[in-house]
């Protein structure tokens, strides 16, 4: 049983490839710290809230949280 699990595991070790997909891919001027993910379309460094940094995805908004809130903090 642990040579099955044994060989199983390098079997899948030596299967797995790295793609150019894989990579993140710099978007706009060489300064930018916006990047661009196969998970997210764009990530923009330079802001600190989550709504300035991670944009919402095409045909999706944030909604705005009441004050005072958790959802807001």
């Amino acid at each position: 049983m642990k040579k099955a699990i044994l060989l199983s595991q390098i079997f899948l070790f030596f299967s797995c490839e790295k793609t150019s997909e894989s990579t993140p891919k710099n978007i706009g001027p060489e300064n930018s710290e916006v990047i661009e993910t196969r998970s997210a379309s764009k990530i923009n460094k330079d802001k600190n809230t989550i709504k300035e940094r991670f944009p919402a995805p095409e045909s999706y908004n944030y909604v705005n949280a009441k004050q005072n809130s958790f959802a807001e903090y």
